[in-house]
């Protein structure tokens, strides 16, 4: 089976989450520190097991005058990864924040995921571990930490997503869009052509 995934990403200003979906969609390290105007897009799709899983990932921006045009799109997100910057409290802070925003416009059943940015910085780590526990566990959300400079901790983020995402889907826990492949369309379409090719020729009287 084939799915659409909606994915949020929601947090605070420069906690990196533009340069987390760069790195997972590009495949390469981003250091940028570009504003992200309102929302950004892109896409990746990934395999598990017997489905297909297209993420389409929404990079939300974390200022207040960005607020108005971003809350629009919660509305339809399978999955949000709220995330925070270990050696800025306040990002982790504000987190609360950030939950109930997104719960209050969007009551769907979803997947909600804290990550915990910027791994390679564990020596400037302001944020007490118990702290993110405690959170988690009162909010029932999953917490992960990785960094943009390691390709593989963003890749983990990601296909530890798919895999609950799948298992969710099984126990019928959560519902996705399904999706047609564009070469699965292609067959479908020549097959019909064929089909009314050979239907005519069939009505045809020598």
């Amino acid at each position: 089976m084939n799915y659409v995934v909606k994915i949020g990403l929601v947090g605070d200003y420069a906690v990196g989450k533009s340069s987390l979906m760069n790195t997972f969609v590009k495949g390469e390290e981003q250091s940028r520190n570009d504003t992200t105007i309102g929302v950004d897009f892109n896409h990746k799709i990934l395999k598990y097991e017997n489905h297909t899983f297209k993420l389409h990932i929404w990079d939300t921006a974390g200022q207040e005058k960005f607020r108005s045009i971003v809350r629009s799109y919660y509305r339809e997100l399978n999955v949000v990864l709220f995330i925070y910057d270990k050696t800025n409290p306040e990002s982790f802070k504000n987190l609360e924040k950030w939950l109930l925003e997104v719960d209050t416009i969007n009551k769907n059943k979803k997947l909600k995921i804290v990550i915990g940015n910027k791994k390679d910085l564990d020596k400037d780590r302001v944020i007490p571990i118990k702290n993110i526990l405690k959170f988690t566990k009162e909010n029932n959300l999953i917490h992960m930490e990785t960094s943009v400079k390691d390709q593989k901790s963003v890749d983990l983020v990601f296909n530890k997503l798919v895999e609950i995402l799948n298992e969710k889907l099984l126990s019928k826990e959560i519902e996705l869009k399904t999706y047609i492949p564009f070469d699965e369309l292609n067959m479908i379409e020549n097959k019909k052509v064929k089909k009314r090719n050979i239907e005519s020729k069939c009505c045809i009287i020598c």
